[in-house]
């Protein structure tokens, strides 16, 4: 058998996404009702829909695309996030069309659906996306959004359709709107940090550098325990300066609580600074490896523009 093989060329594999760079998101498991919805609201007046989800109470307006409450909308979270571009958007079957939009180049009308931000967006509940640098980001670096329109950041959440009143009805996403609080973007952040690495606990904290015992509040975090523990300020301080780029520390000895631990700098920014940090748990015997620690670095590093931003929004 050996010998019958040893002349047969072998294809190539295929790229994967990761090679590629590129990722176009599965399909939601509700596609069928969602796309339901999408047509039968008929948000752009593309289509005659029947009363069953729409109120039949009153007509179906002719188009809602860029109507003043939502570029309102659209413009109020372009200011409170401080972003470039803002966006309300509706998923249709391959296409990702906008309802309103701030800041976008001219010429751009709609996008193919499987390049989006949005088509991962309305995957994840109510909890929405996050993307600190797209870039970065092996899902979404050769995509349409970074390559030709610049884009870096993302934070979106899913715009759900209206239940008119039915509290059992189900939460559809349509599409998409950015998220209207830089907090709101770092929850997500370190939610997400904390799935990718499996950590049991992540935060990014603040340090008051004006006060002589920097003080320590947390801005975001994902997995802090009940009742909270108390942070040591000195601690996150020292990480914040150390000439090293952080501090790691690991438990020898089995037990009860965190078996290693990770604080890394972000930034200083108008007399504060930030300290990302995440734990494993004891538990699980989970350390920091080489590759976790380089994705924690590159993680912390990508925040950096962000909470700059923090007071000016």
């Amino acid at each position: 058998m050996r010998s019958e093989l040893e002349g047969v060329s072998r294809s190539p594999l295929p790229p994967t996404p990761f090679d590629n760079r590129l990722w176009a998101a599965p399909t939601p498991s509700n596609e069928l009702t969602r796309q339901a919805f999408v047509r039968e609201l008929d948000l752009f007046g593309t289509r005659n829909p029947t009363p069953s989800l729409a109120s039949s109470s009153s007509p179906s307006p002719t188009s809602l695309e860029d109507h003043p409450a939502f570029v309102k909308i659209v413009q109020k979270c372009r200011e409170l996030f401080n972003t470039k571009v803002g966006m309300l958007t509706v998923l249709d079957d391959e296409t990702q069309l906008f309802l309103a939009t701030g800041g976008m180049p001219d010429g751009v009308a709609s996008l193919p659906r499987s390049v989006t931000f949005c088509s991962h967006a309305i995957l994840n509940e109510d909890r929405g996306l996050v993307v600190l640098d797209s870039l970065k980001d092996w899902r979404f670096a050769n995509g349409v959004p970074t390559q030709d329109m610049g884009a870096r950041f993302y934070a979106g959440v899913p715009l759900l359709a209206p239940t008119f009143g039915n509290l059992n009805a189900p939460a559809v996403a349509l599409g998409t709107l950015i998220q209207p609080n830089i907090l709101d973007a770092f929850d997500s952040a370190t939610r997400l940090l904390s799935d990718t690495l499996s950590l049991s606990l992540v935060y990014l904290a603040a340090l008051d550098l004006s006060s002589p015992s920097h003080t320590l509040s947390l801005l975001s975090s994902f997995g802090l325990p009940s009742p909270a523990p108390t942070f040591d300020a000195a601690l996150h301080f020292k990480a914040l300066r150390a000439p090293e780029g952080g501090i790691l520390f690991q438990r020898t000895e089995s037990g009860r609580g965190f078996s290693s631990g990770l604080l890394v700098p972000v930034g200083e920014s108008k007399g504060v600074g930030y300290v990302l940090c995440g734990y494993t748990d004891g538990d699980k015997d989970g350390f920091f490896g080489k590759k976790e620690m380089r994705e924690f670095v590159g993680f912390a590093r990508g925040m950096q523009p962000w909470v700059a931003k923090i007071g000016t929004a």
